[in-house]
């Protein structure tokens, strides 16, 4: 019974350094395959879907190796104890069962994929402490990982696509880095955040931002990919609304600077991205 009743917490602890809430970034990957207009394609629909899979397992692994780096540097609880060891085989197993089954999905897969986890475990324990690098990092995180999916399925990917979610991601990497910042002047001391100040947070957003719009609007309207009566310009707007909801959200200082779990907790954002991703599965499809 002790056993029993010291098992399920553990597993708990577990299951909660996974993050899988998190893994929703992980869609990035099917969009080349919206993008190319193979959605309809069965047999390049389920290799996204198991890439798909395959990068939330991988997720869940480098996840809960930060939060380990971060616990042994006092900046986290958990996990702790037992439930540490367990965390750290199951990092390990799904890292070792997620990569070769990555690699015979597709080479260039694979080879992102081990490049996205190398990066991501490096985070932790250096890359973290190094001002502006570790914003970077973050933001090469989603890069990798939309880029990893149209490895998977081996389609090209526009260069203007690259442009887009490179500026998104440094978007979104400098609300968690804001985030940060307000946590170093606390008791809980993140590395390299605390020589950020808001000064500098709000110039190199504004950057960002200006990056966002402008390059999505005009990946719109000049990728060779999409239709060439620019239809798609008509999801510019949710792509506005997105970009001016989250900075109001940072603005009124909301309790988690991750960008899964701000999307996640606000139905407005929650409603424009779904909206957004059904305007823009009509437009390239119907």
């Amino acid at each position: 019974m002790l056993a029993q009743s010291s098992f399920a917490p553990g597993v708990r602890q577990v299951v909660t350094a996974l993050h899988i809430p998190r893994w929703i970034s992980n869609l990035t990957v099917l969009i080349p395959l919206v993008f190319a207009r193979d959605l309809g394609n069965p047999a390049l629909t389920a290799r996204s879907l198991l890439a798909l899979v395959l990068l939330c397992g991988l997720s869940g692994s480098v996840y809960i190796i930060d939060d380990l780096v971060d616990q042994r540097r006092g900046l986290t609880e958990q996990p702790a104890g037992p439930a540490a060891t367990a965390a750290l085989f199951t990092a390990v197993a799904l890292a070792l069962i997620c990569l070769p089954v990555a690699f015979l999905l597709s080479r260039n897969f694979g080879l992102l994929t081990l490049a996205y986890c190398g990066l991501m475990v490096l985070y932790p324990l250096i890359l973290k402490q190094m001002l502006l690098i570790d914003v970077l990092v973050l933001a090469a995180g989603l890069v990798l990982r939309t880029v990893a999916g149209a490895a998977a399925i081996d389609v090209p990917i526009s260069p203007w696509l690259y442009v887009v979610t490179s500026a998104l991601a440094l978007f979104l990497a400098l609300g968690q880095a804001r985030h940060q910042l307000i946590c170093a002047q606390g008791d809980h001391q993140v590395p390299a955040s605390a020589e950020y100040s808001l000064e500098l947070w709000e110039a190199l957003t504004a950057v960002a931002t200006a990056a966002v719009v402008m390059s999505y609007g005009l990946y719109t309207f000049f990728a060779e990919s999409l239709p060439a009566d620019h239809r798609m310009m008509l999801t510019i707007p949710f792509v506005l609304y997105f970009v001016f909801r989250y900075l109001f959200l940072l603005d009124r200082g909301v309790e988690s600077g991750v960008p899964e779990r701000i999307v996640l907790a606000d139905v407005p954002l929650l409603a424009d991205a779904a909206l957004w991703g059904l305007a823009t599965v009509l437009l390239l499809y119907v």
